[in-house]
């Protein structure tokens, strides 16, 4: 979830993001990244732990794509003598989603630029879109998991990974963190320019951001 505002940086505007299963996650009203327009931020309220006074509010989730024919389960007994396994995802990939339904834009205010505004998120939106495509290309991901049977292995495995994508997402939200820091502190066109030109650069021609705005 990533909130903005104007006026400062506290709490309750600041960048937040968890870990949820997939199961649990809300797909109903998703897109892959693209230019964002004002119509896509269609929550009624704003998220949990933000309030009205943000400007806006965008939520996104990053989420791994498992080729489940390309992971490698391999038992083994340890040096041991305890029951191992090596598990490796191969062709991992990640897709980073806006949910619509939960992003949420303040109308009930006009004292922000709703160009600036937009752009902002826009830019929220490239950055978790760049560290999808970069996880992407990372090597394959690889645990060793010591357990006596395949259903302990699934439950410490799922744990694994969990705190793999957790490590993953404290990164991002840090430089989200940082690009609000910047920018989020008043009107700053000039420092947010800035991250624009950044993020276009590590963007194909077919997702460049409109700088117009």
């Amino acid at each position: 979830l990533f909130g903005c505002t104007t006026t400062g940086l506290p709490d309750y505007a600041a960048p937040s993001m968890s870990v949820v299963r997939d199961g649990e996650l809300d797909l109903s009203d998703v897109i892959t990244y693209r230019q964002l327009e004002r119509a896509d931020f269609k929550g009624t309220q704003p998220p949990t732990n933000f309030d009205e006074r943000m400007a806006a509010v965008t939520c996104v989730y990053t989420r791994p794509v498992v080729d489940e024919s390309a992971v490698e389960i391999k038992p083994l007994i340890n040096a041991d003598g305890q029951r191992a396994y090596d598990i490796t995802y191969n062709n991992l990939s990640y897709r980073a989603l806006m949910n619509r339904n939960c992003s949420w834009w303040n109308t009930g205010s006009a004292d922000f630029d709703e160009d600036y505004v937009l752009q902002h998120e826009q830019i929220h939106f490239a950055l978790f879109e760049i560290a999808a495509r970069e996880w992407s290309e990372m090597p394959a991901l690889t645990f060793q998991i010591k357990a006596d049977d395949s259903e302990a292995m699934k439950d410490e495995l799922q744990t694994l990974f969990e705190q793999h994508l957790q490590r993953q997402l404290e990164v991002l939200v840090a430089q989200n963190r940082r690009f609000d820091e910047e920018t989020s502190l008043g009107h700053n066109p000039e420092k947010q320019d800035k991250w624009l030109q950044m993020v276009r650069s590590k963007l194909p021609p077919e997702d460049q951001i409109d700088s117009s705005e």
